[in-house]
């Protein structure tokens, strides 16, 4: 194979003219072939959709479809034409068409390919002719069981293109099925492919008569048109078990030995068809505008089955989301219900507390009351007498009593003990000072009225 990179990655030959359907499978390399798969399945088993089907991944990396005609839908021809450039080829051929072809050029589809010949003087043109209809129904066919053709081979003639001749002879290629029997005739004279004749014959013993007619008819067209002298040797290949009957009548039409060799293996055949095809017009066969419709098409499946997994994958992203939100739904909800929970033991706390700092406060007033009354008469001076004791808001106390005109110092006296006084190591009262001294409202001749205020410095309980 030449040195390029290869359009295509892969290849699939699919035989299909026979009751057993078999597909090859290779990888294309750059100047490589290698063989990946040989599948045998019978005529109504479906291929495997892993191995022919077709998806966003052909995009990526190209696959070449091709399948065998049956020899019997087809026609071959050999023209002699000047030598020129292979993109020329197809243009002579279609002068010619109309000659060739056994049916209208306009119910036919055709290729050609060309084998120079010696020194490049000129070229042998194999033309391959199917009709139209039988191409489109084996289309339909092959599509029925999920196998798409990009193109169409004969294994015949890849075979006569396998062979390598070194002399004058006549190549015969014998393929016997139940019902018919194909021979691709060659005729090799003067170091070129003088006539190349696909025949129809009969299947059983007919077959050897009807094709020695056949050979007859070629031997008498090329005396006629010149490049035919004498009868050269036959090379055959057929299958062993049906070789004798064909050696035997070979043998007496040609009056020479001749050489009867076994068919190559078809796997070989595959190779060599995908390798043709990879290399030059990929599509033989197949009208232009089949394949430009299945392009299309796979284009539009491509697309579809895009959108359609596009579509699948919103879908399930949606489920997720929704069943995401569900689930966070049930957490919150969850969470509003515990907050519910939390918020009446809060508010309970709170009460609680609230209780518990009432009666605290309630036991707090009781030891500072005790607590400022023991202050308040262990500081009073006997000179002074205590008439009354009040708590005023919980914070303040008010003491109120009498002291002689002369011992009026004593109030003095007495508020700074209770400035002093202490409780828990703490001072007992903040601030203590004496409203007032006066005598005018005395109870009795010659003394005073005090009053003095003292605002407690904290109210604990002990």
């Amino acid at each position: 194979m030449k040195q390029r990179a290869p359009k295509f990655q892969s290849c699939n030959v699919l035989d299909a003219a026979s009751g057993v359907r078999r597909l090859w499978q290779f990888a294309v390399g750059k100047d490589s072939l290698r063989p990946t798969g040989d599948l045998q399945l019978q005529s109504g088993q479906t291929l495997p959709a892993k191995a022919v089907a077709r998806g966003w991944q052909s995009l990526i990396s190209p696959r070449l479809d091709l399948a065998w005609l049956p020899a019997e839908n087809v026609f071959v021809r050999a023209i002699q034409l000047p030598s020129g450039d292979p993109a020329e080829l197809p243009g002579m051929v279609e002068f010619q068409l109309e000659k060739i072809s056994p049916l209208p050029v306009t119910h036919i589809v055709w290729t050609a390919e060309g084998v120079p010949h010696p020194g490049g003087a000129g070229q042998t043109a194999l033309v391959t002719i199917a009709p139209r209809e039988r191409v489109e129904a084996q289309l339909r066919e092959l599509s029925a069981a999920g196998f798409t053709a990009d193109g169409f081979d004969v294994a015949l003639l890849r075979e006569l293109r396998g062979a390598r001749p070194d002399a004058d002879g006549v190549w015969v290629f014998v393929d016997a099925q139940a019902t018919t029997t194909s021979a691709l005739v060659g005729w090799f004279v003067g170091g070129i492919w003088q006539d190349v004749s696909l025949f129809q014959l009969p299947a059983g013993a007919p077959a050897v008569t009807t094709l020695v007619a056949c050979l007859n008819q070629v031997a008498w067209s090329g005396e006629l048109d010149g490049w035919l002298t004498q009868l050269p040797p036959v090379q055959l290949r057929i299958r062993p078990e049906e070789a004798e009957a064909f050696v035997a009548a070979l043998q007496e039409w040609s009056g020479q030995p001749v050489r009867a060799d076994c068919r190559a293996d078809r796997s070989v055949l595959a190779a060599v068809s995908a390798r043709a095809r990879l290399l030059a017009n990929p599509t033989a066969l197949v009208p232009e505008e089949v394949t430009a419709k299945e392009r299309a098409a796979f284009v539009d499946r491509v697309w579809m089955r895009g959108l359609g997994g596009l579509f699948v994958t919103y879908l399930f992203a949606v489920f997720i989301y929704l069943g995401f939100l569900n689930w966070k739904k049930y957490q919150l909800d969850e969470l509003k219900g515990n907050a519910v929970g939390l918020g009446r033991q809060y508010t309970n706390t709170i009460q609680l507390k609230e209780q518990v700092a009432v009666l605290q406060e309630q036991i707090g007033l009781k030891y500072a009351a005790l607590d400022a009354w023991l202050a308040a008469v262990e500081a009073l001076p006997s000179s002074m007498t205590l008439t009354q004791f009040d708590f005023r808001k919980g914070t303040t106390l008010d003491l109120t009593g009498s002291v002689p005109s002369e011992n009026q110092a004593d109030v003095t006296a007495y508020t700074k003990k209770l400035q002093e006084a202490k409780s828990n190591d703490q001072a007992l009262f903040a601030k203590v000072a004496v409203v007032r001294v006066d005598a005018t409202r005395a109870g009795v001749a010659g003394g005073a009225v005090w009053n003095v205020n003292a605002e407690l410095r904290k109210v604990e309980a002990p």
